[in-house]
């Protein structure tokens, strides 16, 4: 389904940082293939482009190969002012 795209090598990943975002791209690209027809159309499966490095990663970081709420929520925010203290609002 995705002739052009080659499989992505994980390796070339710097850090956990990259790898985190790695993984929210995939799943994020992923979630899309899936859906793309709406619910009637629902595809059982994804290209092995976007299965295979994204299930590696996820194997790597300890986390599911799906859209996660860490993916999106938890790992998402950083401080207002790195030289102040972090607290509540």
């Amino acid at each position: 389904m995705f002739p052009q795209m080659t499989l992505l090598d994980i390796a070339k990943l710097n850090g956990h940082k990259e790898k985190r975002l790695a993984h929210l791209q995939l799943a994020i690209i992923a979630s899309g293939y899936i859906w793309q027809e709406g619910e009637e159309g629902v595809t059982k499966s994804i290209p092995e482009q976007l299965a295979v490095p994204w299930y590696r990663l996820s194997e790597e970081l300890d986390l599911k190969p799906i859209l996660t709420y860490a993916d999106i929520i938890i790992i998402n925010w950083r401080k207002k002012d790195e030289n102040k203290p972090l607290e509540l609002e």
